[in-house]
């Protein structure tokens, strides 16, 4: 609690629940989420969250907690339904490098009806490179790439999604 009000603290993550690995604990899983959840509560700042396989569980812990400053859900790859719910939540939906590939067919369906206020734009360097750039080791400077990608299943110019992701950034994390 010393740290709380610090002016270089501007989210807590990440973290979440990971049901891929299926010999992982869910109940330990679930019991650590909780904890930072209240952290990030407790602190009044945004959660920077990993949600793979988890989507209904992620959301129905959420609702619980209702944080004041919502948070981001790290490499979104949910339905339409979903977003909506972490949207009304007061989540951005973090964008990547894997909503790039061909065969992402059900995420360019969701990307492409995703209002511009709910999305930032993510690398997760060095992993999820995008699909111009196979088998390579993914970095910050492919963004401006992503982002024409992303900006055009959204049917927006490329600098109207990068200045609306910057805006989201600006406004979720209370920078200047």
């Amino acid at each position: 609690t010393r740290l709380k009000g610090h002016p270089q603290l501007c989210a807590v993550g990440e973290f979440g629940l990971d049901y891929f690995v299926e010999t992982l604990d869910r109940d330990r899983q679930q019991g650590m989420f909780e904890a930072q959840l209240q952290l990030a509560d407790d602190f009044n700042l945004p959660a920077l969250l990993h949600v793979r396989r988890s989507h209904a569980n992620v959301i129905a812990t959420l609702k619980d907690y209702n944080l004041k400053r919502g948070g981001i859900i790290h490499a979104f790859a949910g339905s339409r339904e979903e977003a909506s719910e972490y949207i009304k939540l007061g989540f951005k939906l973090g964008l990547g490098g894997a909503a790039t590939w061909p065969q992402a067919l059900r995420m360019h369906r969701v990307i492409a009806k995703l209002p511009l206020d709910s999305v930032v734009l993510e690398t997760d360097a060095p992993d999820m490179a995008p699909a111009m750039y196979p088998n390579q080791r993914n970095s910050p400077e492919h963004l401006p790439d992503i982002c024409l990608a992303l900006a055009q299943l959204m049917g927006v110019p490329a600098e109207e999604l990068a200045n609306a992701s910057t805006r989201n950034a600006y406004e979720l994390f209370n920078w200047k």
